[in-house]
């Protein structure tokens, strides 16, 4: 950032005065009050002096625009370094407090602790919720740009995009009870404890890649952990659905897709830019300055 201070902006006028005043040196007092030509450099020194303010005003707000996008610049970073697939996709509905939303969620069973990425059916966009189970990273990315920006920790928590942590419970865990069984295999079990009433139903065939994709999917959900029958780790969860103590329903999920998909979603995290809010300055300016020591070196 320039910041012309009060002496170097005098010393710059000093001889621009000088060069007007100097034609009328040698003459009389009389010849000098007489003639209008010092009465006319006045207002060339002020027009002088405004343009001169002008050029170092448009200097330091190119100077400060150009320190912005520099930081900017440092403060965006690719999203990774692998390239990943997603070749399964689900569409689950979510209905809570009298609202339904439906989700698409992509799944890769070659990857199951891989990143994943869902998203509201009913948006247009290419742009999806990106979470990385790895490092707890939350993000919107918009697909087609291929660009996004971290969510900031503390809102990603709020907001309930870093999930919950749902398990499994051991095989002999007697919280469930299997409310009937049809000759295919589990249909309804049931859960009741403080007051809620948790009720699963699950697919009448074994899968266990489109059961791992459900779990994968509810740990992804802004609701409290739950304590999911072992059986749901074979049988995929088709719904569930949780009432209060008064039979009220709070919330209920629904997987009405599961299909793998002709061709698969595919992003090269490498091209992906993506924008980190909580970067500190402190760590961006001094990167800024090594690379600019660098680039003078190679200079």
């Amino acid at each position: 950032m320039i910041n012309l201070s009060r002496k170097c902006v005098l010393a710059s006028l000093t001889p621009l005065v000088f060069a007007v005043i100097s034609p009328v040196y040698g003459q009389t007092a009389e010849e000098t009050i007489s003639t209008d030509s010092l009465t006319h450099s006045i207002p060339q020194v002020d027009t002088l002096d405004s343009t001169l303010m002008d050029s170092a005003r448009l200097e330091r707000v190119a100077t400060q625009d150009a320190l912005r996008k520099e930081i900017a610049a440092f403060s965006q970073s690719q999203l990774g370094t692998d390239e990943y697939v997603w070749t399964y996709r689900a569409e689950i509905t979510i209905e809570r407090a009298g609202q339904s939303q439906l989700q698409e969620f992509w799944y890769n069973p070659e990857e199951p602790n891989g990143p994943a990425i869902w998203k509201p059916k009913s948006e247009r966009s290419r742009e999806v919720f990106y979470l990385d189970p790895a490092t707890g990273r939350a993000a919107t990315l918009n697909l087609d740009k291929l660009e996004g920006s971290y969510i900031p920790a503390r809102i990603a928590e709020q907001a309930g995009f870093t999930g919950n942590p749902s398990v499994f419970l051991p095989k002999k865990s007697k919280a469930w009870t299997q409310n009937k069984q049809s000759d295919q295999g589990p249909d309804t079990w049931t859960k009741s404890s403080e007051g809620e009433t948790l009720t699963i139903s699950l697919m009448a065939e074994k899968d266990a890649e489109c059961a791992q994709a459900i779990y994968q999917w509810i740990c992804l959900q802004p609701i409290e952990a739950l304590d999911l029958p072992a059986v749901a780790q074979k049988f995929p969860i088709q719904s569930i659905e949780s009432k209060d103590a008064n039979g009220v329903t709070r919330y209920r999920l629904e997987c009405t897709v599961w299909e793998e998909l002709e061709q698969p979603v595919v992003l090269d995290s490498k091209q992906l830019t993506i924008r980190d809010p909580e970067r500190d300055l402190k760590t961006v300016a001094r990167e800024w300055a090594d690379q600019k020591a660098q680039e003078t070196q190679k200079d």
